[in-house]
This record gives C-alpha cells, structure tokens and sequence, in this order.
C-alpha cells in the first residue's frame, strides 16, 4: 500500500447517521475507542444532512431510522446515488445503548 493510501485511510471519514442522539453517541463512543488516532468521526441527524455529507465520507453507518424514513430505504437510496460507498445499517435497541457495550473489533 502507498504512503498516499495509507494517509487516506488514516483519515477517512466515517458518518454515523441515525434520529437518536443517544444511538449516535453509542457508536460514536464505540468507533473512537477502536479507531486509530486521526479517524474522522461526523454525524449526522436527518436525512438531509446524510445525502449532504455521503459524497465526501468513506462509509456510512446507519445507527437506527432518521425520522420519517427507515434505515433500509435510506440505505437503498445511498446505494443508488452512490453505488460505491459502504454504508452499514447497525441493529441497536435501547437496551444495548443504556449499558456500555464492548469496543467494536476492526
């Protein structure tokens, strides 16, 4: 890998996108104790703000449904207009959110 990849994977960045502040908050937390230093961490509440930011995001983590519009058609949606961006759509309930979750491994 170039010295250039390796910068762009070093700062690539990661949008964490979903309606409830406290499921953003749990992924965030959980990304940016198994990132390396230097991962860029955004976020995003509506969809509005997800179709702004995708074009310049590396992948997009879907943390629940963003108001009115399910996770799974804003996941289809992202595919169609960016077919080449990841994007995850997490599983989370308030369960998992209220208690300390483990670090996500990478």
């Amino acid at each position: 890998m170039s010295p250039a990849t390796l910068s762009a994977k070093k700062h690539s960045r990661i949008l964490v996108a979903g309606a409830d502040p406290a499921q953003r908050a749990a992924v965030l937390h959980d990304l940016s104790k198994s990132l390396p230093e230097g991962a860029q961490l955004g976020e995003a509440g509506a969809v509005s703000e997800v179709l702004e930011r995708a074009p310049t995001s590396s992948v997009v983590m879907l943390a629940g449904d963003l108001g009115e519009v399910s996770a799974e058609s804003l996941m289809h949606m992202l595919g169609r207009r960016h077919p080449s961006l990841p994007v995850v759509a997490l599983s989370l309930t308030q369960q998992s959110v209220a208690r300390e979750a483990p670090p996500l491994a990478w």
